[in-house]
């Protein structure tokens, strides 16, 4: 089984020889609504963290998600702030 971290709070797990793989989210208020608007329904808890199987049907929504945010981002640059953190604090980079 290999794990993958891609931010502190989400991981991807493959198991079974890379037949299957599992995004884990943080059980916070953040990775339930993200685990519901991937799935349609309540997340499945495993091991302290939120599990959705990547399926078809997640890997269609997660590319519709990030197609809207990047499109909305790109449309509308002053609309979407982004905040940015270093190691000497919180910077703000304005649109």
């Amino acid at each position: 089984m290999a794990k993958f971290i891609l931010l502190e709070d989400v991981e991807v797990e493959t198991v079974r020889e890379g037949m299957e793989q599992w995004i884990l989210l943080s059980p916070t208020p953040a990775g339930e609504a993200l685990a519901l608007l991937l799935t349609g329904e309540a997340p499945v808890r495993r091991g302290g963290r939120l599990a959705v199987r990547h399926d078809r049907e997640v890997d269609r929504r997660l590319v519709t998600l990030i197609d809207g945010l990047i499109s909305l981002r790109w449309d509308h640059p002053t609309f979407t702030q982004l905040e940015l953190v270093g190691s000497s604090g919180l910077w703000e980079q304005e649109g």
